[in-house]
């Protein structure tokens, strides 16, 4: 038995950057909510590419996440999903 595609985005978390992975075509919600740990808000960069934050994350005192921020040039904090808009 084949195992599923798996599609890959890109995770900022806690300053390391590791892939994330979908076992679908597109990113589910839960998926999503399990990557950024809660409540999740787009953050669109471009026509190509979306950020998925938690909604929560400084009421949460989630820390800033340096690699992130500096990447994307903002204020980011917590797990950061660096994404494909038509994956989700």
């Amino acid at each position: 038995m084949n195992e599923p595609i798996q599609y890959p985005a890109t995770l900022y978390r806690y300053n390391e950057k590791i892939m994330a992975y979908s076992r679908n075509k597109k990113f589910t919600l839960k998926e999503l909510q399990y990557y950024v740990e809660g409540y999740i808000e787009i953050l669109d960069l471009n026509s190509k590419y979306c950020l998925i934050v938690n909604e929560d994350a400084i009421p949460l005192n989630m820390p800033l996440n340096i690699e992130a921020s500096k990447i994307f040039k903002r204020k980011l904090y917590g797990p950061v999903l660096h994404v494909r808009n038509n994956l989700i």
